[in-house]
């Protein structure tokens, strides 16, 4: 079974939260931007928090994570994106594939995606680039 991705807005924090449950892919990440980003209203410069504390990314490799990363920079030029995204995750695992990510796409995007074990830091840290 795939993953559910829910979508919530908090326009007065400048926020899109996403939070994933369930087997995460490198495909349903790419296919959750694209159905966001088609939505009305969806703010480019919006802050970003991926909150993966129940995804299970243990069955992502490090070539889907890659071919993830091309998707999403080219979502993320299409759609002029311009905020921050925190990626939370609870497991060492969650956290070191997320670590990959980020370290994937810092070279589009350095600075702007953060990957944390705590949700207060996180959203300390997209407020300060808010």
């Amino acid at each position: 079974m795939g993953a559910e991705i829910l979508v919530a807005f908090d326009r007065g924090a400048n926020l899109r939260i996403q939070t994933v449950r369930g087997v995460f892919s490198g495909g349903a990440l790419v296919e959750a931007l694209r159905e966001t980003f088609s939505r009305p209203g969806c703010d480019p410069g919006m802050n970003s928090l991926w909150d993966l504390r129940e995804a299970d990314l243990t069955r992502l490799t490090p070539a889907e994570i890659e071919d993830a990363c091309a998707a999403v920079r080219a979502l993320w030029a299409e759609n002029r994106i311009t905020g921050r995204v925190a990626v939370l995750a609870s497991q060492q695992v969650g956290y070191g594939i997320a670590r990959m990510y980020q370290s994937m796409m810092d070279v589009l995007v350095p600075g702007r995606i953060g990957v944390f074990l705590d949700r207060d830091e996180a959203l300390r840290w997209l407020g300060e680039g808010g």
